[in-house]
């Protein structure tokens, strides 16, 4: 009974409350840019140095080299985190009707592939989908080999090997993501 009348007064949200295995889980997805995702114009590398042999890169500055959904990703905070060489870029939010806002930039340009933290933004500020845009002055061999979007603010990419981060993504993706719950 008290279950229910908390439920109907809708405490039920709140994490004490709830049995560990009802609580909402940071979830991991690992991304590789698809060059259908961005535009048209994004091209496929291959490399034996990049992740899975293959990165992404883009001739034209100031255009998209990744476009992401953000209802793959439950929770509160995201942290975005991309694998990269020779660019600076920028995250914009893709909200609704198509505008896009601004977030932030990152001018770090690696010579070698590199796990870089683009940011951690609220969910409302990301809209419905995470873009990177590749910045000017990119290095002849610029490019992006994969991108994570996570809610674990201690999921460190840059600290893993490429196998380490597989698991560490799978095992979050097998979570259930709140309210799927039943």
């Amino acid at each position: 009974m008290k279950c229910k009348l908390l439920t109907l007064a809708g405490l039920f949200t709140l994490p004490f409350l709830l049995p560990p295995s009802l609580q909402a889980a940071d979830v991991s997805k690992l991304y590789r840019p698809e060059t259908d995702k961005a535009n048209g114009e994004v091209i496929r590398n291959e490399d034996d140095t990049a992740w899975d042999g293959e990165y992404a890169s883009h001739n034209k500055e100031y255009n998209p080299i990744f476009i992401a959904p953000t209802s793959d990703i439950q929770g509160d905070r995201i942290h975005i985190w991309a694998r990269m060489r020779g660019y600076a870029v920028q995250v914009k939010a893709g909200m609704k009707g198509g505008a896009q806002v601004e977030l932030g930039w990152t001018w770090d340009k690696p010579a070698e592939w590199k796990w870089l933290k683009l940011g951690s933004y609220d969910q409302e500020q990301l809209g419905e989908s995470v873009i990177i845009i590749r910045g000017p002055d990119a290095a002849p061999n610029a490019g992006i080999d994969a991108v994570l979007l996570t809610s674990d603010p201690a999921l460190d990419p840059s600290t893993l090997d490429h196998e380490a981060l597989k698991a560490a993504v799978q095992a979050t993706e097998k979570k259930s993501a709140p309210g799927d719950y039943r």
